[in-house]
């Protein structure tokens, strides 16, 4: 007698073979999710671009809205006049309030006397500068051509104090004139120059009181002068 055995159908391999397949390639092609770190580096890259354009365009700015003015290399005296080696430039920024002379005037400056002292560092303004001192009243302004004989071994400056004294000369008869020596006339200096002639003698403006100014330009004509620095300078 033969038993009867019930067998269930056994699910197709192909369909599982199929499915784990599936499962695999699916997970093969997913796409990993992008994190937010690349766009915040993105975000920071070009934040450093616009601080950096901002940063030219502000420095660029600045540089163009800036003027140079002239300022004194050294200290310039009163009388002096002003040469190229006198000056230096700064840089101001465009609209700040100063008197000082742009470098665009250059040529309103160079050449001029200077009317006041100018410290070293000091800027150039248009009341520094004249084309001739004043003369002060009751006093006179007389040009001494000098032979180095005839000046102190120290330099000259606008504002000295000095002593011109007549000087023996040589009389047209041969023989020496004589002076008094005690006839001595007080004077400032306004400005030294070199002279235009090849003889090597030095030019000295000096105020002297109006009363004295015809006899001394008489015997300054004469070479019949020295100066020597008052006592005190």
């Amino acid at each position: 007698m033969s038993t009867a055995t019930s067998t269930a159908p056994a699910e197709p391999t192909s369909d599982k073979t199929r499915s784990r397949g599936q499962d695999a390639s699916s997970q093969a092609v997913i796409t990993p999710v992008r994190t937010r770190r690349s766009g915040i580096w993105l975000a920071a890259a070009i934040v450093l671009i616009l601080i950096g354009a901002i940063g030219g365009a502000f420095l660029y700015t600045t540089a163009s809205n800036t003027q140079q003015v002239f300022v004194s290399t050294h200290t310039i005296e009163r009388g002096d006049t002003i040469e190229r080696d006198d000056l230096t430039t700064i840089a101001l920024a465009a609209g700040q309030t100063t008197a000082a002379i742009p470098v665009a005037r250059a040529d309103e400056v160079l050449g001029k006397i200077a009317a006041n002292d100018i410290a070293a560092g000091g800027m150039i303004t248009d009341s520094d500068l004249t084309t001739s001192l004043p003369v002060p009243s009751g006093q006179a302004l007389v040009g001494l051509e000098l032979k180095s004989s005839q000046l102190p071994a120290q330099t000259l400056v606008a504002g000295d104090e000095v002593v011109i004294v007549p000087v023996a000369t040589q009389a047209a008869t041969g023989g020496i004139t004589t002076v008094d020596p005690s006839t001595t006339v007080q004077g400032t200096v306004s400005q030294v120059r070199a002279s235009t002639s090849t003889t090597g003698t030095v030019i000295v403006d000096v105020y002297v009181e109006a009363r004295s100014a015809a006899n001394v330009a008489s015997q300054a004509a004469a070479g019949a002068v020295a100066i020597y620095l008052a006592p005190g300078d």
